[in-house]
């Protein structure tokens, strides 16, 4: 069996005492689809930005293809990741 294309472990981000994100273990492999779906507050934006390296959790670990992120490749890594926000942030105008 092929490695995961995504690896999260342990993930944990927390707002002050609060903890807004417990991801014990999660795979993703090619050709799978994940949908993330919850109530407002269940931390979906929060798994998403973790997961695109714009917030780092305050323990666990990602991988991408088996890969680490770290100072000299997270960059790359970053540009291989797409996120599609909701909220239209640059084009909130019409044409």
């Amino acid at each position: 069996m092929t490695p995961p294309l995504l690896t999260l472990r342990d993930i944990r981000v927390c707002h002050g005492a609060a903890t807004v994100l417990d991801i014990p273990a999660l795979d993703v492999h090619a050709g799978e689809t994940l949908a993330i779906i919850g109530a407002n507050g269940a931390g979906k934006s929060t798994l998403l930005r973790v997961i695109a390296l714009l917030q780092r959790p305050m323990s666990g670990s990602i991988c991408f293809l088996g890969e680490a992120p770290t100072s000299q490749n997270s960059l790359t890594l970053r540009k291989r990741i797409a996120n599609v926000l909701q909220a239209p942030l640059l084009l909130d105008d019409t044409v």
